[in-house]
């Protein structure tokens, strides 16, 4: 399978409220990933993202809001301590040959966030958990399309520090 983003990332620049000198993204809008494998990470509106845990003194080279933005958000839910089901499993996938599964990606560019909330409870069942592995390929392959294009030096610079730092689980 192609793997894909759902729909168009929609976000806003907001201080973190759980730390007072960070400013952090917030989501707006109902945004996903299908995988090559077939899985559907969904981000729900109203989520909190960094763009990537990149340390300060590289930020300048590495900046996520420039190539791997959309990818990053993607890594982001799933790495996570927030889940749509509050005090559920984390790093959770969606299975994308479920017929609800696509009909609800099919629709969600068209979803406002409480009406996108109410049909991931409807699918849950169709959820299953992912690697950290899994988790950082997802995040190779969201940055291979469109509308991240990272070049290919800077994807994997970026790839091979999230598989040698990045958060372990299995």
């Amino acid at each position: 399978m192609t793997p894909f983003f759902t729909s168009v990332l929609d976000t806003e620049w907001h201080e973190n409220p759980h730390h007072d000198d960070e400013w952090m993204w917030l989501v707006t809008r109902p945004f996903g990933f299908v995988a090559s494998r077939g899985e559907f990470i969904a981000v729900p509106a109203n989520r909190f993202t960094n763009g990537a845990s990149i340390p300060r003194p590289v930020r300048w080279i590495f900046r996520p809001a420039d190539w791997y933005f959309n990818a990053s958000v993607i890594h982001d839910e799933l790495c996570d301590e927030q889940d749509v089901f509050d005090g559920g499993e984390k790093h959770l996938v969606y299975d994308y040959s479920q017929e609800e599964v696509k009909n609800i990606v099919a629709q969600m560019g068209d979803m406002p966030p409480h009406v996108f909330d109410g049909a991931l409870k409807s699918i849950a069942d169709c959820r299953y958990k992912v690697s950290s592995f899994r988790t950082h390929q997802i995040m190779n392959e969201a940055m291979k399309c469109k509308p991240c294009i990272t070049p290919t030096a800077v994807r994997l610079i970026v790839y091979g520090c999230i598989y040698k730092y990045g958060p372990k689980w299995k």
